[in-house]
């Protein structure tokens, strides 16, 4: 079943993932390097030239490090670029802890994923028409997406970061954000007091959106276990690209169940009988395959052709 990696304060666990390759800006970016604050939701953008173990390691080191400081835990996907041993290391002496979705589950990363739809939904709206001209935007769509309420915590990212709410063009015009904290130095608030509520109401809350989404996810799961040497196919779209999209067969050839994770149940081995290769993924991605005989043989679905006589 799921399990929710919950933050107790800012900068706690920060998740980050790559979008891209996006079309080539005049500046030759083509990649962006997303990171969220798992606590406050405080979004940070990057754009890379490339996706190389150097480029994210200065990215996240020049435009999150160097403001906030080093995590105690990073959250990425398997992509290659995160899951290296020089990479474990660089953050292993910064006193980070990596940790690592399972194979083919983007929604393990969620944090990271739904800012994404944001980013790129706003982002397809100024844009030129050869879309090449993305990074002009990305710093304005931040900052509207830093003074926006999050629903999973009722506040804005940039409210539980730095304590007070953003000033926006409205306020300047009619010195709103001033008023405000007039209003509250009269009521004898303290910031400290302040914020230590709003960690607290937003601890509770994440912790009910948490188990509500939990429990709705897993209402209509079911529970399914392999077990060594169990033949199964595995979902892959690029396995069928003839013909309309709706009629491609979506599973690859057999594979064979070498083991499951110890350390995370839902993702397994599998080995490919005819090339060897083993490769992880997640068990929701995974159907048994059933066949008439011992051997592996064919693809399934695959008939022998009749002979005919010459």
């Amino acid at each position: 079943m799921t399990q929710s990696l919950l933050a107790e304060r800012p900068w706690q666990t920060l998740a980050y993932d790559i979008v891209g390759p996006l079309p080539e800006t005049a500046s030759g970016h083509t990649y962006l390097l997303t990171v969220v604050d798992h606590f406050s939701r405080f979004p940070f953008a990057i754009p890379m030239t490339n996706k190389t173990h150097a480029s994210v390691a200065r990215a996240l080191h020049r435009g999150v490090f160097c403001l906030v400081g080093p995590p105690e835990r990073l959250l990425s996907d398997r992509e290659k670029t995160f899951t290296s041993g020089v990479q474990h290391e660089l953050w292993r002496l910064l006193g980070s802890k990596c940790i690592h979705t399972s194979g083919y589950a983007s929604r393990g990363n969620g944090v990271c994923e739904r800012a994404h739809r944001w980013l790129n939904a706003n982002l397809a709206l100024f844009v030129n028409s050869k879309k090449n001209n993305w990074t002009d935007y990305v710093d304005s769509i931040l900052y509207a997406y830093r003074t926006s309420i999050c629903s999973s915590t009722g506040y804005t990212p940039f409210e539980l970061v730095f304590g007070r709410k953003a000033t926006m063009p409205p306020d300047l015009l009619y010195e709103i954000h001033h008023k405000q904290l007039s209003d509250e130095r009269k009521r004898g608030f303290s910031v400290s007091e302040s914020m230590r509520d709003a960690y607290r109401f937003v601890r509770l809350r994440q912790q009910r959106v948490a188990l509500s989404n939990a429990e709705r996810r897993d209402a209509s799961r079911k529970q399914v276990t392999f077990h060594g040497g169990d033949v199964v196919i595995q979902y892959d779209p690029s396995a069928d690209t003839e013909g309309p999209q709706k009629y491609q067969y979506r599973f690859g050839q057999p594979k064979v169940v070498i083991r499951r994770n110890s350390d995370n149940p839902n993702v397994y081995y599998l080995k490919c009988p005819k090339t060897g290769r083993v490769t992880v993924t997640n068990v929701d991605r995974l159907l048994k395959a059933y066949r008439d005989n011992l051997d592996l043989g064919e693809p399934l679905g695959w008939s022998k052709p009749a002979q005919t006589g010459l």
